[in-house]
């Protein structure tokens, strides 16, 4: 089994001056990345891990089947994925700031991406929130 070599985050929280180092040996993506190595991939399940508002993050990715989505008139075939959200490591800075927490992602969560088969475009996104979900879809899409 092929293992990555050791990573160290450094985060740093100048407001108070303190440091505190992440350590893992697993590849760790941003929410961007993450999403596109997700469509890139589009595997059955897998776990990934995020780096975003000062903590380490579990994605726990599976295929929960195919839906036929229509949206503006056109039909897309999808897989759908449950992704399952924990944190893994809490610098316990305090911050607001990132996508990762707070907005799409949350401790012990879950979201579902709805991911175009043929294209392979994230079409439409759920976010489990109270009182109500949230959901995203894809409008446009340029090529130049």
């Amino acid at each position: 089994m092929f293992r990555e070599k050791l990573s160290d985050i450094e985060v740093r929280d100048i407001r108070n001056e303190r440091i505190d180092t992440i350590r893992t040996d697993m590849p760790v993506y941003d929410i961007v990345s993450f999403t596109f190595a997700l469509i890139d991939e589009l595997p059955e399940s897998n776990i990934y891990s995020c780096y975003g508002n000062y903590r380490l993050w579990e994605m726990a990715v599976k295929k929960i089947g195919t839906d036929a989505l229509i949206h503006n008139k056109k039909e897309y075939i999808c897989n759908v994925y449950k992704i399952r959200s924990r944190i893994l490591y809490d610098t316990r800075i305090d911050s607001k700031t990132d996508i990762l927490t707070n907005n799409i992602f949350k401790p012990n969560g879950i979201t579902y991406y709805w991911i175009d088969s043929k294209d392979q475009l994230l079409v439409k996104a759920k976010y489990k929130r109270f009182p109500f979900s949230i959901f995203m879809y894809l409008e446009n899409i340029e090529v130049h």
